[in-house]
């Protein structure tokens, strides 16, 4: 608990430990640093989770896209083949041949 208590309460964007402003009696002197690579995970983390929805998204999207050409080569194939099957259909006499 004290380490999230300590940490919550050192902020600092200090480049190194030494020249950390926020370092007392009641601060780890490497926290700062510490604090200021969690954020930048934290920030690559997030940039990368950005990227991937953003790459997911248009994933789907191209998808959808792509089936939605099939569907409508689908309905037009069918169609054209219904009329053809009604047409022979009619044309259709029952076998004669002993």
């Amino acid at each position: 608990m004290d380490m999230k208590f300590n940490r919550a309460k050192a902020s600092c964007s200090a480049p190194s430990a030494q020249e950390c402003s926020c370092a007392g009696p009641d601060v780890d002197p490497m926290l700062c640093s510490s604090e200021k690579a969690a954020e930048e995970k934290d920030k690559a983390w997030a940039k990368c989770a950005e990227d991937l929805r953003q790459h997911d998204q248009e994933l789907a999207t191209e998808w959808k896209e792509q089936i939605d050409n099939l569907l409508v080569f689908a309905g037009i194939f069918s169609a054209v083949l219904t009329a053809f099957n009604v047409e022979l259909y009619t044309q259709l006499n029952p076998d004669t041949t002993p």
